[in-house]
């Protein structure tokens, strides 16, 4: 860019010097003329020398050129930061910033990694993330701030503008930068969905639903499955902490988290239909080891009536809620009335925290409940350390004991073995291009792969579980006695996001507590 800018002022000077000469000529010119046309000659020569002056004062400004440690200290900086090295990464912008003090990109990228750093998205988000602490939020405003007053009106400038001063209260002031985000950048939607939050926070509520339904047109036109799923949750979790830390404003925050979640359902399941009938009752949140598990019944369903269940969660009570993209599920009931029930994907590991669940008919909320949980369960041991492992790109999210082995030879899959080698556990995500037409072609297509991977074991017997409906068999579990003291399981799912996930479990009989508990954990991942 700074070769750019001095080449360009390279050939102003060249210009000048011939306009120059040019106006010289039409002065001496003048000079052999009657009064009359003199006055035409001397006025074009006095513009020439005049735009020639004002050019020479362009070129005579100094160029600003960015040492090359600066740019190498940026470099490492954006490095770190890919590798979720926040810490690091803020250090290497320092640097960056305090070999150049006016490299705006340095600021910026700073920001960012500050605010990131000091949020519980930081390892699950890919694109979008919604919470962050007030510290860390009023020192990335100060960078922002920095790197616009250099000249800085990049996308993530503006933005970043307007959600760090919504986070902080200051909806009044996040409006302007994602203002100019919009005039900038039309196309994109996380402007407009920023806004709407800044107008909620402002109390206009019929302007922020209009900047809502305007951002969702344009979030459903966008190719990438990771990043609508993404923004949708990171805009129900605005709108959820919003209707939290502002309960007098919730009832306007919940009307747009209902739009979110319908019109996701709709991108989900379009054969589903939305539907205002039917109720539920006895809806609850429990914990089962590592899982948690919703259960309800329900009643005066319309036919294939699309529903959602969605999980919020907080490890502390001063945390930011999160509902994060795999704690979201869309389904179609094809029943009336009945029983359901639906494992969880957990958050955390261990599973400390405070969880909120609700439960939508299309885009209207009939129930919610919420769990507090204290600790890990103990049936594992108190030796044994559960990390999360995520895989948002390839559709895996899991705990695995912090012991184990684990090998990802391609993204959507993971191989884990136990440190004796003894159990094994096989996880793989198969995004369906061509997805079942229907719930018959779901069920079918379920059996087929559960088939060919029993391939592997012989005898056992078969059980099959359905979270949801009866009639709609889209995740089957079968178990297997092996050879020895061997036993070994197969869960297969297709799920609503048209990804085929599987996962394979061999382990020995003697610690099936354990082995189901693990089991577990991953399945609650991996069928999410």
């Amino acid at each position: 860019m700074t070769t750019r800018l001095q080449r360009k002022r390279a050939d102003v000077l060249q210009g000048g010097v011939t306009a120059l000469s040019v106006a010289g000529t039409l002065l001496g010119l003048s000079l052999t003329l009657t009064t009359r046309l003199h006055r035409h000659l001397v006025w074009p020569s006095a513009v020439i020398t005049a735009a020639t002056i004002a050019g020479a004062g362009y070129v005579a400004v100094p160029v600003h050129i960015t040492p090359e440690g600066a740019i190498e200290s940026l470099a490492e900086g954006d490095n770190r930061s890919a590798k979720h090295q926040y810490t690091e990464a803020i250090s290497a912008y320092t640097r960056a910033i305090e070999a150049d003090p006016q490299y705006a990109v340095a600021y910026e990228h700073r920001a960012i990694a500050q605010a990131v750093q000091a949020s519980p998205q930081r390892d699950s988000m890919v694109m979008y993330f919604s919470a962050s602490t007030p510290t860390a939020l009023r020192a990335s405003i100060r960078d922002m701030e920095k790197a616009r007053a250099l000249g800085s009106e990049s996308l993530s400038t503006l933005v970043h503008l307007g959600y760090a001063n919504e986070s902080i209260g200051r909806f009044t002031e996040a409006e302007p930068p994602l203002r100019r985000a919009i005039t900038l950048f039309p196309s994109l939607p996380l402007p407009w969905m920023d806004l709407a939050l800044s107008l909620l926070g402002q109390g206009r509520q019929q302007e922020a639903e209009r900047a809502l339904d305007e951002g969702i047109r344009k979030l459903v036109a966008r190719p990438s499955a990771v990043e609508r799923r993404e923004l949708f949750a990171t805009m129900r979790s605005a709108f959820f902490e919003f209707a939290d830390r502002y309960p007098g404003r919730r009832q306007g925050a919940e009307t747009l988290i209902s739009r979110l979640v319908r019109e996701e359902g709709r991108q989900m399941m379009p054969d589903a239909a939305g539907s205002s009938r039917g109720g539920v009752t006895d809806f609850a949140l429990s914990q089962k080891t590592y899982a948690l598990q919703i259960k309800l019944r329900y009643a005066n369903f319309a036919p294939r009536t699309r529903v959602a269940w969605l999980v919020y969660y907080r490890a502390a009570p001063d945390d930011d809620w999160v509902q994060r993209p795999d704690m979201i599920r869309y389904e179609m009931a094809v029943k009336a009335e009945g029983k359901a029930v639906l494992p969880v994907n957990d958050t955390a590991c261990p599973t400390a925290g405070e969880y909120r669940a609700e439960f939508y008919l299309d885009g209207r909320k009939v129930a919610e409940t919420r769990l507090e949980r204290t600790g890990p369960p103990v049936a594992l041991g108190a030796d044994v350390v559960m990390t999360r492992r995520n895989d948002p790109i390839g559709g895996l999210s899991y705990c695995a004991p912090s012991s184990w082995a684990v090998s990802a030879p391609y993204s959507g899959a993971a191989d884990l073995s136990s440190a004796d080698s003894r159990t094994r556990i096989s996880l793989r995500a198969l995004p369906l291009t061509q997805p079942p037409a229907t719930p018959a072609a779901r069920v079918r297509l379920t059996k087929k792969v559960a088939d060919r991977l029993a391939e592997q074991f012989a005898g056992g017997r078969v059980t099959e579980r359905i979270p949801v409906d009866p009639d709609d068999r889209t995740q089957i579990v079968r178990r297997f006695r092996l050879t020895g003291d061997l036993v070994a399981g197969v869960t297969v799912q297709v799920g609503t996001d048209n990804v085929l996930r599987t996962m394979t479990v061999v382990g020995p009989d003697g610690d099936r507590s354990v082995l189901t508990e693990i089991s577990e954990s991953v399945a609650i991942g991996n069928v999410a």
